[in-house]
């Protein structure tokens, strides 16, 4: 059985802790009309991921995207037909 650093079972692992972004998107405080990341995206919870959500040019349209601090790169846009969706990554382990 795989187990983590801890020597926990995988299967109780904590949850990650979400962007506040990505949380609030879920919980529904934000509406939105964008698709959003899967769950196995890494960069929804990653210390180092910067979630926007931006107005386009016409009224009532917005976009989803993702900054990763670490590759100074946009990872992720909720424009795109087939989003970028990272789903391993050392990131945020790095100092």
């Amino acid at each position: 059985m795989s187990t983590t650093q801890e020597n926990q079972p995988l299967s109780s692992a904590p949850e990650p802790v979400l962007n506040i972004v990505i949380h609030a998107l879920e919980k529904g405080k934000i509406s939105s009309n964008f698709k959003k990341p899967n769950k196995n995206v890494v960069c929804r919870s990653c210390p180092k991921a910067t979630w926007t959500i931006d107005s386009g040019l016409d009224e009532g349209t917005q976009k989803l995207t993702c900054h990763c601090a670490i590759l100074h790169t946009e990872k992720w846009n909720s424009d795109d037909d087939r989003p970028n969706e990272v789903t391993l990554c050392s990131g945020p382990f790095k100092e």
